[in-house]
């Protein structure tokens, strides 16, 4: 009888524990499919509402067009367990900011000072000076020789916000200090669009303020370790031990996820478009051979339009208003060339290509038409298609 009990209380634990085993892999499993993104916030602040950290920040998708007065800050997301999702993945995390001005194609480090910034230093300059697990005193990111070298993404003395999870389950101020950043809101990184600081190779740092036109990117990567690091990290934690100066070190640097953003002007704007128009009379002098490209001769004028370009709502209404037409009309009726002005409107899409307008001609009759800006990229309309094969 004992022996039957022994055997069915051994079938339940055996059970148990492949039940426990399949959820544990299949959280692994799931964690291994999720992108880094996921688990951060990228968005924009305001200049006035920057000493005010419980502030929330409007989050920003790839490729959107942020204020070249704004602040960047990044997040950890709420409700993520990222100490589960980096821990499954074995390696940490690396932000970087990077900028390129509009017109050229080289993209300058931006260095962002924050409570987890780390200085990128070769593995062999390693020094071990045996700073403490629950310190937030942060050593430096040691390379490997051979990968800092040859690789596009950090270089020799860049700081960069280095996130090493591993400390998260071995140093409990750090811990701490994360779930506090998470729970609170509080930023991981910080970027002033008007006062950034950028390095290029070969030069020094310099002081920066964004422009129209230019680009950012934040780069995510993963510090990953060599398969003899992992298994050392794997027996000193199973041990118990606390893990120091040797595991900050990286063996391979690759791209986990990116996100990218242009810089724009905001506020209200005049927009002036240079247009070809053609128009006629109203009610019983109209003239549909005034719309006639091949026998009339096209007239030249301009429209003029207030634009806005920003986040207040209300204000985007300013882009649907009509504008002011201008333009040196010719009727083939009378062979004149006169003054017209009056209003134009199109669709805020199609502002830079067409318009529709009604006005005054000479300052007297009123008259009607069209109005085509030379302004269309032609050149994207006859792109290469590309082919999947």
């Amino acid at each position: 009888m004992k022996l039957v009990n022994f055997a069915f209380l051994y079938l339940c634990f055996t059970l148990i524990t492949i039940v426990f085993a399949l959820g544990d892999s299949e959280e692994t499993d799931r964690n291994m499919n999720q992108r880094a993104i996921d688990y951060f916030i990228v968005g924009e602040k305001a200049v006035g509402k920057l000493a005010d950290e419980s502030r929330d920040i409007s989050p920003l998708k790839n490729l959107d067009k942020i204020s070249t007065h704004s602040i960047i800050d990044v997040k950890l997301a709420k409700g993520k367990d990222y100490g589960s999702f980096f821990g499954d993945k074995e390696f940490n995390m690396i932000l970087v900011a990077e900028l390129k001005k509009k017109g050229e194609d080289t993209w300058s480090h931006i260095s962002a000072i924050d409570r987890y910034t780390r200085e990128i230093q070769k593995s062999s300059q390693f020094r071990d000076v045996g700073i403490p697990n629950d310190s937030l005193v942060l050593e430096p990111l040691y390379v490997a020789d051979a990968i800092l070298s040859d690789n596009p993404f950090v270089r020799v003395g860049d700081r960069v916000q280095a996130l090493f999870f591993y400390d998260v389950t071995t140093s409990r101020v750090y811990r701490e200090d994360l779930d506090s950043a998470q729970r609170r809101d509080k930023s991981l990184m910080s970027i002033d669009a008007q006062e950034m600081y950028l390095t290029q190779i070969g030069s020094t740092r310099s002081r920066y303020a964004a422009r129209h036109g230019d680009r950012i990117r934040l780069r995510f990567l993963r510090a990953e370790y060599s398969i003899h690091r992992i298994r050392n990290i794997r027996y000193k934690k199973s041990r118990g031990e606390k893990l120091q100066g040797k595991e900050t070190h990286a063996d391979l640097l690759s791209i986990e996820d990116e996100v990218d953003f242009f810089f724009e002007e905001f506020g209200i704007k005049l927009d002036i478009s240079p247009t070809v128009v053609y128009g006629s009379r109203s009610g019983e002098d109209f003239d549909e051979g005034e719309f006639n490209p091949i026998d009339k001769n096209p007239s030249f004028g301009s429209n003029v339009y207030l634009s806005y370009d920003g986040r207040d709502r209300c204000k985007k209404y300013i882009n649907i208003l009509p504008g002011l037409h201008l333009s040196l009309l010719g009727l083939n009726s009378t062979n004149e060339v006169k003054f017209t002005t009056g209003f134009v409107w199109s669709l805020p899409s199609l502002r830079k290509w067409v318009g529709i307008f009604v006005g005054l001609y000479d300052l007297k009759q009123w008259v009607f038409g069209l109005t085509f800006s030379p302004s269309i990229d032609f050149r994207a309309l006859v792109q290469a298609e590309r082919k999947s094969e």
